[in-house]
């Protein structure tokens, strides 16, 4: 059991530092709009409502 809570609290460090890392290579911008907007074609890129996501 130990080693369970070693290695949930290495991939909990893990991600929060590699998050760091990740931000800091790709710039990161919220207002930026994602394909589903940008290339709409009403076939492969379509916007969806937030409940319908879940649902994939």
């Amino acid at each position: 059991m130990l080693w369970f809570f070693f290695c949930v609290a290495v991939l909990l460090v893990g991600y929060f530092i590699y998050g760091k890392v990740v931000e800091k290579i790709f710039v990161i911008n919220p207002n930026k709009n994602t394909p589903a907007y940008t290339m709409a074609d009403g076939v492969d890129y379509v916007p969806m409502s937030k409940t319908k996501i879940w649902l994939i």
